[in-house]
């Protein structure tokens, strides 16, 4: 299966056989396609999350695409919206078959199926981007802008230490904040029109007859076109791709992005795609131990940019590229596939409620245990934090009380500035299996037993650290947030009045 790295490259794996999605992922293609009446015997997977159904009746072919964990209705709507837009502008892609739909926590989405044609080749990609950044900014799709750092420096946060240690993350924080101080000197970059992304070999594919199209409209978003430009010279610079493509891509599309302000634009672009490239291999190191001296050879590349004599390119790997980590000595053990510590756990895998108290760690796991049925785990309580078994759910199911290690830069522009800023301590909720809805439901169980007893304290339950479900205010009580409200700037206006005031 196929994931793609923030600089446009495909990180491909090999494709597994249909009995090998997920469980959750089966169960919602199988209940998504039987309400549009598609037959799904002998799906054929593609890349991750996306499937070939079997021919209609008609012979017309279906894709259907199982958005990531997480997804909400309002980003499936909106990637579907695009989709129809451009395609009504004159853009070639693919032509989406009917409205998203949500099978629990998952939603699924149905298009035409563009036939195994192969990959646009660089001319191709040239073409396509170019009479995307001709259409004029759409107006109605609330699509949103393009932000340097923001969310890199979320997922940098969220990234266990057991990964990447302090001064790693220190050092990638340091440089996306010199990449946002930067981005904003840079005149091409300050330029606002409709861009599509996540430009690549496994986005940019030519049907079975003959016409080149771009698909996968999730990253489109309003920012500088020269964010989708520079993907191409990264291929060239970070992943040695051969030259020659990019000198055929710039030559068709009549621009090239590394000659602007003598590079100095092209400069900045590289810096946050190489950030978002130590950032995704290290993420994918978390469960992937061959992807670890990838993350290290990235870090390094990241660490010397700019130095003298260290130059391009990068030799960077895609994931059919790494070898398999050779095995440790001695005896083998069974690694266990679920784990109760913190560090091994992703932003995926769990909900937390934000708290404004100075009181002790131990003491809020106590209040915990004692009002939503659990007991305090010693093992994992002392004076930085504490931990709380639940009795439902899963075995497994657990609450970390910790500093809220979230928190923005009190330097960060106002733009950056999030719904949990003003919370000093927060409580992971997870569990070991991957049933969100049922994870969901013991959150917001913990969320309202904590609203509910005496002298509350100001609290926000939060979904993947994306998502804001409900708030309590001592002077106002409990708040539900619409579906789609984020805890980014952006929605300010919905969260404000419902969260704690940034200290």
């Amino acid at each position: 299966m196929t994931a793609l790295t923030p600089a446009g490259a495909p990180e491909v794996t090999e494709p597994g056989p249909p009995d090998e999605l997920a469980a959750t992922v089966r169960h919602a293609l199988e209940v998504a396609a039987s309400r549009r009446q598609f037959d799904t015997t002998g799906a054929t997977p593609i890349t991750v999350g996306v499937v070939r159904l079997p021919a209609a009746a008609d012979g017309a072919g279906v894709i259907a695409k199982i958005h990531r964990t997480g997804t909400n209705r309002e980003a499936a709507l909106l990637e579907a919206a695009v989709a129809s837009w451009v395609l009504e502008h004159g853009i070639p892609t693919a032509r989406p078959l009917g409205l998203p739909t949500a099978v629990r926590s998952q939603m699924v989405s149905f298009s035409e199926d563009l036939g195994p044609g192969g990959t646009a080749d660089p001319e191709e990609r040239a073409v396509l981007l170019a009479l995307l950044h001709a259409l004029p900014t759409p107006t109605g799709l609330r699509l949103p802008q393009v932000a340097p750092a923001a969310r890199l420096l979320r997922r940098l946060k969220a990234l266990p230490v057991t990964v990447m240690n302090g001064a790693a993350r220190r050092e990638v924080w340091l440089h996306l904040q010199e990449v946002e101080r930067l981005w904003k000197r840079r005149e091409p970059l300050t330029r606002r029109r409709l861009i599509h992304g996540d430009i690549n070999a496994s986005n940019t594919v030519v049907g079975r007859d003959g016409i080149p199209r771009l698909i996968n409209w999730r990253a489109a978003a309003v920012g500088p076109p020269g964010l989708d430009l520079a993907t191409e010279a990264v291929r060239r610079d970070f992943f040695n791709a051969d030259p020659r493509d990019y000198a055929r891509f710039h030559t068709e599309y009549g621009h090239d992005i590394t000659r602007d302000d003598t590079g100095r634009t092209y400069a900045v672009l590289a810096a946050r795609a190489a950030a978002e490239g130590v950032i995704t291999a290290a993420e994918l190191a978390v469960h992937d131990p061959k992807w670890r001296p990838e993350y290290l050879l990235r870090l390094a590349c990241l660490s010397g940019q700019g130095t003298p004599g260290f130059v391009y390119p990068w030799l960077w790997r895609t994931g059919s590229q790494l070898a398999p980590p050779p095995p440790p000595p001695g005896p083998s053990r069974a690694t266990p596939a679920t784990s109760s510590r913190a560090e091994e756990r992703t932003v995926a895998d769990s909900a937390r409620i934000f708290m404004v108290t100075s009181r002790a760690f131990s003491t809020i796991a106590a209040d915990i245990a004692r009002l939503a049925d659990g007991r305090v785990d010693q093992e994992f309580t002392g004076l930085d934090r504490a931990a709380v078994r639940l009795v439902e759910g899963p075995a497994g199911t657990s609450c970390a009380i910790e500093p809220n290690v979230f928190i923005e830069h009190a330097d960060a522009p106002p733009d950056e500035h999030n719904a949990y800023d003003g919370y000093p301590v927060m409580v992971e909720i997870w569990q070991p299996n991957k049933d969100y809805d049922q994870l969901r439901a013991v959150a917001r169980r913990v969320f309202d037993a904590l609203a509910q007893a005496p002298g509350a304290a100001p609290l926000l339950l939060v979904w993947e650290l994306e998502w804001p479900l409900a708030a309590f205010l001592p002077t106002k009580g409990v708040h539900d947030f619409p579906e789609g409200t984020s805890v980014d700037a952006e929605h300010r206006a919905h969260w404000e009045p419902w969260v704690a005031p940034r200290a």
